[in-house]
């Protein structure tokens, strides 16, 4: 990795921030911040058809929280895990 996690979480690949994100070195609002601020310093190129910043927020926080330990994932019950 060239730089650090947090010096640079655009840089990092897909593969990488799950890692990063279970290590407590990023977080993945750290990464969509990263985003967003990315797209405000180049929307001259019209790459982003719509935003929606605040939805994306919300699943953010929620990955977030499960790498945490305080959620569970989505879509998966007790019953399903015990089998």
């Amino acid at each position: 990795m060239a730089g650090t996690a947090v010096d640079a979480p655009v840089q990092l690949s897909a593969d990488e921030m799950p890692g990063a994100f279970r290590r407590g070195e990023l977080s993945p609002v750290e990464v969509l911040d990263s985003l967003i601020e990315r797209v405000a310093k180049t929307s001259e190129v019209n790459a982003v058809a719509e935003e929606m910043f605040d939805e994306a927020h919300d699943v953010a926080r929620a990955a977030e929280a499960r790498y945490a330990g305080k959620a569970r994932r989505p879509g998966r019950s007790k019953a399903s895990r015990s089998r």
